[in-house]
């Protein structure tokens, strides 16, 4: 017979009930088939003949294959190409019969043995015909934890370790980032500069709040900015002032205030707190300040004592809180509230 389409194989898609599926070329031996099957979660592995399909047809136009105990499901394939030999097992006599039967029953079978091996090399990856003189170009010896990359020549592969491959300026941008992608650990010392970065990843608004975990962060034009508002804390007559929680702080007196506890300033920085200290309904509440707090003249100032009046104190140190320097903004304001 002549064969006049090219045989490239053919994938069969599931859909939960059929089990029989066509082989569009003729099957010269129930062998000579390479069927595989790629389930739903992506896995995939070879059926085995008789074991997980049969084949019928064999020595007709075309033919077909029927799974034993497996029902693809829909979002599961099925694929099935030729998967012949390379043998010549035809025995041509010396001035024997001529059987032309025979002989193009086997030039059939050398066909479809080529259309097997173009299929195959369809499948493999192949460098231009323009790119240079690249024959013979071996894959190196395979190294764990290496990746394939040019050499310096751009003329063969080498084994390459992932933190020396090179990006071009602006090659990463947030669509080629996945979500947690990045991390501190994977990432080596001054592996990423500002030119490796696009303009458009640090063009990107923020979804989530940002720690920097003490980094410094200079050279920087703010605009629009906001800073949180964190409420002191006030447990019976000890207030606690936390500078971690937030530059600006805010509680209301409700009794006299014998301690203050003051946390969360960083050594070798300058931590800052406005605490605003509002009066309660009842007024005539008073704050008495630790020893660690300097005032201007060595005197703690008196803080106003109205109904519902308030003053403003900024706390600020250097040494991590074992010193602080305190000054009475201002004193004395009404109707200011605290949302």
């Amino acid at each position: 017979m002549t064969i006049e389409s090219t045989i490239t194989g053919v994938i069969h898609q599931g859909d939960g009930e059929v089990v029989s599926f066509a082989v569009p070329w003729r099957i010269f031996d129930r062998a000579w088939l390479h069927v595989r099957y790629l389930e739903s979660d992506g896995s995939e592995r070879q059926l085995i003949l008789d074991s997980d399909y049969t084949v019928s047809g064999v020595g007709g136009a075309a033919g077909s294959i029927r799974l034993t105990d497996i029902v693809p499901a829909a979002g599961e394939f099925l694929s099935i190409t030729p998967d012949i030999p390379p043998l010549q097992l035809t025995d041509l006599i010396e001035r024997g019969a001529y059987h032309a039967e025979t002989v193009e029953t086997r030039l059939d079978i050398l066909t479809q043995m080529v259309a097997q091996l173009r299929l195959e090399l369809m499948r493999a990856p192949m460098v231009s015909v323009f790119d240079g003189d690249l024959a013979g170009m071996l894959l190196p010896a395979a190294e764990a934890g290496k990746a394939l990359g040019w050499n310096s020549s751009g003329d063969g592969l080498v084994n390459v370790s992932p933190g020396s491959v090179s990006l071009a300026d602006g090659a990463v941008t947030t669509a080629k980032l996945a979500a947690d992608a990045v991390t501190t650990a994977k990432i080596a010392d001054g592996a990423v500069t500002a030119a490796k970065i696009a303009a458009t990843v640090l063009q990107t608004p923020f979804t989530a709040s940002v720690d920097a975990a003490g980094h410094t962060f200079s050279n920087a034009v703010l605009k629009g900015t906001r800073e949180t508002v964190a409420e002191a804390d006030v447990t019976g007559t000890t207030l606690t002032v936390n500078a971690a929680l937030g530059n600006i702080q805010h509680c209301i007196l409700g009794v006299n205030i014998s301690a203050v506890v003051l946390s969360g300033f960083v050594t070798g920085t300058c931590c800052a707190v406005v605490l605003y200290l509002r009066q309660d309904g009842t007024g005539g509440r008073t704050v008495t300040w630790p020893a660690s707090v300097k005032w201007s003249g060595g005197t703690a100032p008196v803080l106003s004592t109205g109904a519902a009046r308030t003053d403003v104190v900024m706390l600020t140190s250097f040494d991590g809180g074992a010193t602080v320097h305190g000054m009475l903004c201002d004193t004395d304001l009404a109707g200011m509230a605290f949302a």
